[in-house]
């Protein structure tokens, strides 16, 4: 008799079967794998850009703070017989700081040393003058809004010493970056703990 015989049908069904599987299976991790390399290159290509932005973030912000650094400005002054400032004290210098904020913040930790001298009297005013609306606030000055000034003097003493300690301002701007500002002028990014 001439048939099938249905004992290799299955056997031949089941291996072509495992055969098909073994295709899917292989097709689908080679898919996986493609897919898994797009994302790879995709991630790589937003972390580029993600880096540029953080760079465009930082160098603003830096920019920010030097605008706000350029617009504080100090004013030394040495003078002669500081009478009304120290009265009973004569012939002799003292230096006077005016500190102007013309920033649109405001600035923090304003201090004016002169060496390792602190300033003995600081006086908060519209105007460097001494008007009795003036009043001595303590240093250093926890803040110093916009368009604020303030003067620092410092104690008096023999010319020679005194030219030979000129004042230094320090500060904090806005974004928490501490400067210094010498007698000329020149502003410095410095580290918090050397101000």
């Amino acid at each position: 008799m001439s048939g099938i015989d249905w004992g290799d049908v299955p056997t031949w069904a089941g291996a072509v079967g495992a055969g098909a599987a073994a295709i899917g299976a292989f097709l689908t991790v080679a898919s996986q794998r493609k897919q898994i390399g797009e994302q790879r290159s995709f991630i790589e290509r937003q972390s580029e850009v993600l880096a540029l932005q953080e760079s465009e973030l930082v160098a603003v912000a830096a920019d920010r703070s030097r605008a706000q650094a350029r617009r504080v400005s100090m004013l030394a002054t040495m003078r002669d017989g500081p009478d009304e400032v120290y009265p009973g004290i004569e012939n002799s210098r003292c230096w006077e700081a005016c500190i102007s904020n013309d920033s649109d913040e405001a600035i923090y930790d304003v201090e004016v040393r002169c060496g390792s001298y602190l300033p003995t009297v600081v006086w908060s005013h519209g105007q460097p003058t001494y008007e009795a609306s003036q009043q001595q606030v303590p240093s250093p000055v926890a803040a110093l809004g916009p368009g604020r000034k303030i003067s620092f003097f410092l104690a008096p003493g023999p010319a020679p010493f005194i030219g030979n300690h000129p004042p230094v301002l320090t500060f904090a701007d806005a974004d928490g970056q501490h400067w210094q500002v010498n007698q000329q002028g020149l502003r410095t990014r410095v580290d918090p703990v050397s101000t």
